[in-house]
């Protein structure tokens, strides 16, 4: 699951918004704008803070061993427009060692200034002059809270065997927790960001706003200015901008799958399947079934589920371990449209990740070098890489071994051929091609031996001389 959705509340004015908020929060390319260009986007993940001390140390191997000299646990990252879970490391590492980052940068000023490079340490000033303001440390927090959750529920639906049920749990459990952070989560993110400013010594202070004022076109118009404070407009335009963003389209992707979950939601467990019964919905889940996929009766189907709900042991509860247990105890004549309903449901793609990693397994394998690769070989090497799990438990030694006899099996044919062409002047080679190897060698030596018994009269009697 992602939330590329996630956009960026309007910064047009400066003077409205803090800046280092404005430079955290254009670290995400989720929260730009739609109408941003490619060019524009990469000038804004160059200026952002985050982006800016990764190129600040990683500009030589110097400013490097610095970085590492201060910082034990974890390592700055780069910001990835990509990849979701970098934007996680990027922001967990500055999350918990922002002191021991500091420590770094003050160090890469006073190196820098030795080595006479204003460029540098200019950067390194304005970057920790930067990473100690009270909004900063705030919105750090926030925002990690917010991309850690979602980034271990998009590592769970990335798995290959995950069920749609999985995923109607793990979102619902997201929207949950959005819910009860947007209430509570921004007095959390304060007490934990007052930790890190007394560990840096820093003063907790919002910075001043320039309250909007609205230009009146006539001098009989009211004003209608609304008076804010600093805490107040970040939590405005900052944290429930991004909360909220972040549940409609989480709810968005859920409503997406609401068509399956409402044709399957009947099979999940065999609780669901009882409860069904119960409530007298089975008939027209079965019915709506059938006239989706076309695959099974329902009248069948409704008949197999209760006596299945009524014969099967009690612990035996998710689609798989039904599944496997009507294969497991040679059911499948009993329950035949059960047995379909339940493979479409398991193998139903809850995600695009295997795809993706079948194409990123072709981008490995189709090299400049391997341009003349055909197709056949391409696809076999294809799925061996894929299905790399399978292929692990296969025996490799015994499938060498009857490769290296079939080779050799080749080169003792072709060794009988001048024996071939020899024999064929004395025995018709048709006994050799009609029969079996080992026959046709007999008969082709029937005649060697005949010859060496016309000789045997021969040695006898030059014995004698």
């Amino acid at each position: 699951m992602s939330c590329r959705g996630i956009r960026q509340p309007s910064c047009a004015n400066p003077a409205t918004t803090d800046q280092s908020t404005v430079g955290l929060l254009t670290d995400d390319p989720a929260l730009w704008p739609k109408k941003l260009t490619a060019e524009e986007r990469c000038a804004i993940v160059r200026k952002g803070p985050i982006q800016r001390l990764y190129n600040l140390f990683s500009g030589s191997v110097q400013r490097w061993a610095i970085l590492q000299e201060n910082v034990k646990d974890f390592t700055i990252k780069a910001l990835s427009t990509t990849r979701w879970e970098c934007r996680v490391e990027a922001v967990k590492a500055v999350r918990y060692q922002l002191p021991d980052i500091l420590n770094a940068l003050e160090a890469l000023h006073d190196f820098a200034t030795e080595k006479n490079d204003s460029e540098c340490a200019s950067s390194a000033s304005s970057l920790c002059q930067e990473l100690k303001k009270w909004p900063f440390m705030v919105s750090c927090v926030v925002w990690y809270n917010v991309l850690y959750v979602i980034n271990k529920v998009s590592k769970i639906l990335q798995g290959p065997k995950v069920s749609i049920e999985t995923m109607k749990r793990e979102i619902s459990a997201v929207i949950d927790f959005l819910q009860d952070f947007r209430e509570h989560g921004f007095n959390a993110a304060k007490i934990d960001a007052r930790e890190i400013a007394e560990k840096i010594e820093v003063e907790m202070i919002w910075p001043d706003v320039r309250q909007k004022k609205t230009k009146r076109q006539f001098d009989y118009e009211g004003r209608e200015e609304t008076t804010s404070t600093a805490e107040e407009h970040f939590r405005r335009e900052f944290f429930l901008h991004l909360v909220d963003t972040a549940l409609v389209k989480t709810r968005e992707r859920l409503s997406y799958m609401e068509n399956f979950f409402k044709l399957y939601g009947f099979l999940y467990s065999t609780d669901v399947m009882k409860s069904t019964v119960q409530a007298g919905n089975l008939d027209e889940c079965c019915r709506r079934f059938e006239k989706t996929m076309e695959d099974v009766d329902a009248g069948d189907l409704k008949m197999e589920i209760t006596g299945a709900v009524r014969s099967f042991p009690p612990h035996i509860s998710s689609p798989l371990e039904v599944l496997s247990y009507i294969y497991k105890e040679n059911i499948l004549d009993l329950y035949p449209n059960l047995s379909i309903a339940l493979r479409l449901l398991l193998t139903l793609p809850v995600t695009v990740a295997s795809g993706e990693r079948s194409f990123s397994t072709l981008k490995r394998l189709k090299t400049y070098l391997r341009s003349s690769m055909s197709q056949d070989r391409l696809s076999s090497l294809a799925v061996i890489s894929i299905e790399h799990e399978i292929v692990e438990t296969v025996d490799t030694d015994s499938i060498v071994r009857r490769f290296a006899e079939a080779k050799a099996r080749r080169a003792f044919v072709s060794m009988l051929r001048p024996i071939e062409s020899f024999v064929s002047m004395f025995w018709p080679i048709e006994a050799f091609i009609s029969g079996d190897i080992y026959r046709g060698f007999c008969l082709m030596l029937r005649p060697i031996e005949a010859f060496d018994s016309m000789l045997r009269p021969i040695e006898a009697f030059d014995s004698m001389l």
